[in-house]
């Protein structure tokens, strides 16, 4: 027969079984699992880019063959094309933040700026400057699209926009102010000349040749935007398409887009996907290594 105490010891046993297991289903992790959508690992809620919840969803897109794929605005960063002058000074002054930071506040001296703007990264290639907001804890420290525009009108700038990040990609999507515009067999270039002086645009070259497509500049981007002037063209007489001419970096060996097969400047010039873009030396997809680089789609 059991005692009294071997039934008290197994009744204390018993219990202190049942909370240990309650208080580790409470605290298990979330399991993470391979999606079939994306390509990689996610959890129950989709991982998040750190600070992604300040991303804003504010009706920003560019179109893909019609369809609109949507931008979310990055606050915390702007792409500034400074004038000659301001530009050669941040790459001479390259890695010393304070002198940085003193020639970007001579620069923008006209703008009434609530914020401090630091240099995140310069893209020399296109004399692009990326801007970081120096602590953007707080909604007070975020750039409005108020103040980019403030930006883009001063003396000393060329060029001003958000950067933008999608939602089938965490990685960042800089505008230039460069569009391509795949244009209809019989428009050349006496045409697109015409149709660069009707939207005041500046043919800059014929990108790929056989597929009629054309880098075109954007002027008077004072006050306008060249993703807005992309989305506007496509419909136009004579357009096949038209899209921002964006800068993105691309994780190597991770291709997920679903638009993948559309992307013709992943093609060389027999129409095959290759390791290396014709567009120069630092090519769209690697298979030969995990690493990731700036890839901009400008054929020469």
């Amino acid at each position: 027969m059991i005692s009294t105490k071997q039934l008290q010891f197994f009744s204390v046993f018993i219990l202190f079984c049942l909370n240990f297991t309650f208080a580790s289903a409470e605290d298990l992790p979330v399991l993470k699992r391979k999606s079939t959508l994306e390509g990689q690992e996610n959890s129950e809620t989709a991982p998040q880019p750190e600070g992604s919840q300040l991303f804003l969803d504010e009706g920003d897109y560019y179109l893909v063959r019609g369809e609109k794929i949507p931008l979310r605005r990055d606050p915390r960063m702007i792409a500034v094309k400074f004038k000659a002058t301001v530009l050669n000074n941040l790459q001479e002054a390259d890695n010393q933040t304070m002198l940085q930071s003193d020639i970007l506040q001579q620069a923008l001296t006209s703008v009434n700026m609530s914020v401090t703007l630091t240099v995140k990264k310069q893209l020399k290639n296109k004399g692009i400057t990326i801007l970081n907001v120096k602590s953007p804890s707080t909604s007070s420290q975020r750039l409005s699209r108020f103040q980019i525009q403030e930006i883009a009108a001063a003396d000393t700038v060329e060029f001003a926009s958000s950067v933008y990040t999608s939602k089938r990609s965490i990685n960042e999507i800089i505008p230039t102010d460069e569009i391509l515009i795949r244009f209809t067999p019989e428009y050349g270039q006496t045409e697109v000349e015409s149709f660069c002086e009707r939207h005041n645009l500046t043919l800059k070259r014929k990108t790929v040749s056989k597929l009629n497509i054309f880098t075109l500049s954007v002027n008077n981007l004072q006050s306008r935007s060249t993703l807005k002037v992309a989305n506007s063209l496509n419909g136009q007489r004579g357009v096949v398409w038209s899209q921002p001419n964006f800068i993105q970096k691309i994780e190597l060996n991770s291709v997920n887009d679903p638009l993948y097969p559309d992307q013709w400047h992943l093609e060389n010039s027999t129409g095959r996907r290759h390791r290396r873009c014709r567009c120069g030396r630092r090519g769209g997809l690697d298979r030969s290594n995990g690493k990731s680089r700036h890839h901009h789609c400008n054929y020469r």
